[in-house]
């Protein structure tokens, strides 16, 4: 999943100067629950048949999906205010969360399947980049080699190892990861702020302002992708925000590239190589999403402004490098026919979306929306078939003595601050 850099606007609160920079494993355990958490559906994740969804109330899971079972899970306080991202991977789900409403003290919880173990682990960044308020997650969390990674700005990218319960911090201008504590704001910005990340096999995408970086999972090495900034127009760069893949091969890259033309700045999404390619970027989509999630054959869904989600897919056949490679696929209003067929909301919010592929033209699609989660266990984006669109949406039982808001109050995904309690979530993923 990928996320605009708008969309992933952070701004950290300075109230606990007091708190340690590291927290033990067992502080505040999340509460085992055996229902769903909240119908308000703020992040997925998951792999083959397990399914893993992040509310505004807790997390929740189901090892094979299925609308008549119930959902195992664990309840947090507030946890609208405090989630940053969250991923599955190694038989296990991480999220990146806030201690608390107010601290800047951010980490991440694991649940381990096997285990049926969770842990935490808490850190804070040095006074230096606390201060400077240049060290926020700005995307969602990515799994590789057994780690679990997510990009801070100044503070590189964060990765998380559940089996020795370590933090490290890694940017590009740094040959050794070091503590988070440890790490002082990087010399050039430009080409080590980190804005977004996405994975690729066995290399990391890193985007910073200036440069598209690939990590090396093997060989843990840093290099730097070989992309001019020659565009299709008389476009003048000014930064990169985001760099994805659609295929797992070496196809086309995308990027989200904010340039100035005729002294307006505008951010648009650009491609990259290809056969058609002349070393330039084309604009691939005049307007920016705010969120793009992948799929299959190409595929992706985008997420728009006013709710807006559309799939387009890159034929890798433009014969001519100006000509725009994405066809539109599944429109705004067929996408929403979906979901308005499935439940009785006829335009939910739409949080998240996630594409689960069993062979390379069919999956399971599920879309986390404030009114609670649709799915098909049977789409297929290559031939626009979304047959036996369901949703799960059932009432969560109130406990004596709690009140409890009904979900789709509050928006998962905000420009506003922490402070507004309308905190914005890595995509990434919208982390």
């Amino acid at each position: 999943m990928l996320y605009t850099k708008r969309f992933l606007s952070h701004f950290f609160p300075a109230a606990c100067a007091l708190i340690l920079t590291a927290f033990s494993a067992v502080y505040g355990q999340l509460r085992p629950t055996g229902q769903l958490t909240s119908n308000n559906i703020m992040s997925l994740a998951g792999n083959g048949d397990t399914v893993w969804i992040a509310t505004e109330r807790g997390f929740n899971y189901q090892t094979s999906l299925d609308a008549k079972k119930e959902w195992l899970g664990f309840e947090a306080d507030n946890l609208k205010d405090r989630f940053c991202g969250m991923a599955f991977g190694g038989g296990g789900v991480a999220a990146l969360i806030y201690k608390d409403n107010f601290s800047d003290s951010i980490g991440f919880w694991h649940f381990d399947h096997k285990s049926g173990r969770q842990q935490q682990r808490f850190f804070r960044f040095s006074r230096e980049l606390r201060e400077d308020g240049a060290a926020g997650p700005v995307g969602g969390i990515i799994y590789g080699d057994n780690k679990f990674w997510a990009p801070f700005r100044d503070g590189g990218m964060v990765s998380y190892d559940p089996q020795t319960n370590r933090i490290e911090a890694l940017r590009p201008d740094q040959a050794t990861a070091a503590s988070p504590e440890n790490v002082s704001p990087p010399a050039d910005k430009s080409t080590a702020s980190v804005l977004a990340a996405a994975a690729h096999g066995n290399f990391i995408l890193v985007t910073t302002p200036s440069k598209i970086w690939t990590y090396g999972l093997a060989d843990k090495k840093w290099d730097t992708l070989d992309v001019n900034k020659t565009f299709d127009s008389a476009a003048e760069f000014i930064s990169f925000n985001a760099a994805f893949h659609l295929y797992n091969d070496d196809g086309p890259l995308y990027a989200l590239i904010a340039t100035k033309s005729g002294g307006k700045e505008q951010t648009a999404v650009y491609r990259y190589g290809g056969a058609a390619n002349s070393g330039r970027w084309s604009k691939a989509l005049n307007n920016t999403p705010l969120a793009i999630f992948t799929a299959v054959k190409g595929q992706f869904y985008a997420l728009f402004e006013n709710n807006r989600v559309i799939m387009f897919v890159d034929t890798l056949a433009a014969a001519d490098p100006l000509q725009i490679p994405l066809e539109e696929r599944l429109t705004a209003h067929q996408f929403r026919s979906l979901l308005a067929n499935a439940g009785d909301d006829p335009d939910p919010e739409v949080n998240d979306i996630l594409f689960l592929p069993r062979t390379d033209s069919v999956g399971t699609l599920l879309v986390a929306t404030s009114s609670g989660l649709y799915f098909s266990k049977s789409a297929n984006p290559v031939t626009n078939d979304y047959s036996d669109m369901t949703i799960i949406s059932h009432a969560r039982q109130v406990k004596s003595g709690e009140s409890y808001a009904l979900p789709g109050i509050i928006r998962r995904l905000s420009a506003k601050s922490r402070h507004s309690g309308l905190k914005s979530l890595s995509s990434g993923s919208r982390r």
